[in-house]
């Protein structure tokens, strides 16, 4: 690929931290292939426990600037998150420390310029107020947009919105906010995300299942994820395949709450909840398990559906935002309703039954990531919009 390298900024509060989420991981990926392009990268964040990921980066020549800022889940945090439910505004867990990096990154975009800085949350827009001419990309991954945040945004003809899918277009289009680019889905790692059976052999012996049907789910542990529908299937699950197993792989305020309530069902010895485990590390899950669910409420893309099918996993995912766009109903996996125990008890039923149609399943959801869905396409697609980006200014 020719072009004129670029100078890029990815400004993220949480994407140091160990957090292994959407967001985090789309800044990694895309940070590590543009600056494999010939870019100049810089990854501007907090000074938080540093995943060595990102020390990875670093040692790959991506500059790495930290910013102090409030530790995670601070009263003050709290109090605002419960705050602002109570009039509809999301609050993502670093929303304060976003807003306390704002001296720091003042100071900073002084002594640096680039020729884009790129964000992926509205709470991160008002940097905006910092960087006088150079063009703000928002790649656009999940959170709110309220009218104050549109109306600032509008004002300023250099900020331009990337959407990780269609569902999230459409969402942003009837906000009437300006300049929204074509939809780039995220991706995945096909050399890192693969079928492996000695990898399936090897954690299915570390959690002590190997002989179990395993149903995975790997995200944060938050009301929105649906994760309390999956748990409340398993009793039914189990009194047709009594040896099953639901492997729950991240962290979050409800993990006390998952195991009181799987103790409650009598399922708490079929549960197995892993924390932390570090992004290069899950494809050893994916591997152990059967069939993957994600029952989430709403999910703007679903980077761990496409992780599940890039290890050709059956998926059972809700039929909301932007999972249609990976799954494809009946060929990759089901496709179930929000909030449905049922649709997810008859969905793993159907798929346990059959072994077959579960690696058919496994193999046709592998080909779609191969074709769609991988960090190579998106960066490609990424780059020709910054360009032409970069050619209006």
């Amino acid at each position: 690929m020719c072009h004129i390298p670029l100078k890029i900024a990815f400004y993220n509060p949480s994407v140091s931290s160990e957090i292994t989420g959407g967001v985090e991981t789309f800044i990694r990926e895309i940070a590590h292939r543009l600056n494999a392009e010939g870019n100049s990268i810089s990854i501007i964040s907090g000074r938080a426990p540093v995943t060595p990921e990102i020390h990875s980066l670093a040692k790959n020549k991506i500059g790495l600037h930290l910013f102090p800022y409030f530790r995670r889940y601070l009263l003050l945090n709290r109090m605002l998150v419960r705050i602002l439910k109570e009039i509809r505004h999301e609050m993502t867990p670093f929303a304060v420390e976003s807003f306390s990096m704002l001296p720091s990154s003042f100071v900073h975009f002084i002594k640096h310029t680039y020729d884009l800085v790129s964000i992926c949350l509205p709470n991160d827009c008002l940097i905006k107020l910092w960087l006088k001419e150079t063009p703000l990309i928002i790649h656009f991954q999940g959170g709110i947009f309220n009218r104050h945040y549109i109306r600032f945004l509008n004002r300023y003809q250099d900020v331009h919105i990337i959407p990780c899918s269609q569902f999230v277009k459409k969402e942003l289009n009837s906000l009437k906010l300006n300049r929204i680019w074509p939809c780039v889905h995220n991706g995945v790692d096909p050399s890192i995300f693969h079928p492996n059976n000695a990898l399936r052999t090897s954690i299915r012996k570390k959690l002590g299942i190997s002989q179990n049907k395993v149903i995975l789910y790997v995200g944060r542990f938050t009301y929105e994820k649906g994760v309390s529908h999956l748990i409340h299937a398993l009793p039914k699950i189990s009194s047709n395949y009594p040896n099953t197993v639901l492997v729950l792989i991240g962290s979050g305020p409800l993990l006390k709450y998952y195991y009181k309530l799987a103790k409650q069902l009598g399922v708490l010895s079929q549960l197995r909840i892993v924390e932390n485990i570090p992004h290069s590390e899950l494809n050893s899950y994916y591997n152990a398990a059967d069939i993957f669910v994600l029952p989430s409420y709403r999910e703007p893309f679903g980077i761990v559906v496409a992780e599940a099918m890039a290890c050709q996993l059956p998926v059972i995912a809700s039929n909301k935002g932007g999972i249609p766009e990976i799954v494809k109903n009946g060929k990759s996996g089901i496709l179930v309703p929000i909030k449905d125990s049922e649709s997810i008890t008859n969905a793993i039923n159907i798929l346990f039954a059959d072994k077959n149609l579960r690696e058919k399943m496994g193999r046709f959801g592998r080909e779609i990531v191969l074709k769609n869905f991988t960090w190579g396409i998106a960066t490609k697609r990424i780059l020709a919009q910054y360009e032409d980006i970069i050619k209006k200014v």
